[in-house]
């Protein structure tokens, strides 16, 4: 077996194995390499956290009182007008709502983006892939799965090529809410 793997090894060069593995991960030539680089630098690289307006994310007594201080807060919270915004989010009803806003102006531009630069669900779907570590996950590619679903819509789950061992049909996870 030594041998065999030492005989391939010498007869594929680097740039032959390279397209081999490509030809594996994309059978169909639905994705690039570029692709899957466009997608981190438009949804991870260039994301620009918004802007805190009148609120903040604190886990913890100590991190609450630190946040109020810090955001000049105190007189809301002694009017009770600091409200949770849920997932550690808390502060004014306007600052919460300013803060969705601003996330949801953001997410439009990164669609805008992904559309641009011709980045495709498979792509998506193999940077997440990678990026959730899928192969040791316990829920298979739920979490690749379920960005691409974010980012493309469940339709274009199923036109996708799974990779690894795939733990459900994407029709069973659609029907089960999962997505």
């Amino acid at each position: 077996m030594y041998a065999a793997a030492q005989a391939i090894k010498t007869t594929i060069s680097p740039e032959g194995l390279r397209a081999f593995v490509l030809a594996i991960e994309n059978p169909d030539g639905k994705s690039t390499p570029e692709g899957r680089r466009a997608y981190y630098r438009i949804v991870y690289d260039e994301r620009k956290e918004p802007t805190m307006h009148d609120c903040f994310f604190a886990f913890g007594k100590e991190q609450f009182e630190t946040a109020i201080r810090n955001h000049h807060l105190e007189g809301e919270l002694k009017a009770g007008r600091i409200k949770s915004g849920g997932a550690g989010l808390y502060g004014t009803a306007e600052g919460i709502r300013q803060l969705h806003e601003d996330y949801g102006r953001m997410e439009v531009g990164q669609r805008e983006a992904l559309t641009a630069a011709g980045v495709t669900p498979q792509d998506c779907y193999l940077a997440e892939y990678d990026n959730y570590e899928c192969m040791y996950d316990w829920d298979g590619d739920l979490n690749a799965l379920r960005r691409t679903a974010f980012w493309f819509g469940v339709d274009s789950l199923k036109r996708i090529r799974r990779k690894g061992f795939a733990c459900a049909a994407i029709e069973d996870l659609i029907n089960n809410n999962q997505l």
